[in-house]
């Protein structure tokens, strides 16, 4: 387990999305897709929580509705913004999901935004 060897004893995964299904139609509103209540249970993860690790990778490339949940649920964490990294291989700082066969044996967490 990555977050075992950096050290982390517990975890509160969330989704971008709150219909979960093996395959998402994006060909849906994005109100389809996302219940409000989703995005207030991220907000109490993201409370609760030491850091808080954005991994949905490349899902946004290509899509304008993708990217535009993407940026509406960053503006909502703004207020965690100091505590928000994402999951890159060992030599890019690329954002990746957990489950990219690049990064299954090891994860570095990196900084989302430069601290002003």
């Amino acid at each position: 387990n990555n977050l075992n060897r950096l050290d982390y004893g517990a975890v509160d995964i969330t989704n971008l999305f709150s219909l979960i299904c093996p395959k998402i139609s994006y060909r849906k509103a994005i109100d389809e897709l996302v219940e409000e209540e989703n995005d207030v249970y991220i907000e109490k993860s993201c409370l609760k929580s030491d850091i808080v690790i954005i991994a949905w990778g490349s899902i946004g490339e290509g899509s304008k509705k993708i990217t535009g949940r993407q940026e509406e649920l960053l503006e909502k964490l703004k207020p965690f913004q100091d505590k928000m990294y994402v999951i890159c291989d060992l030599y890019r700082n690329i954002p990746m999901h957990p489950l990219c066969p690049r990064i299954k044996n090891e994860w570095r967490l990196v900084k989302m935004y430069e601290e002003a």
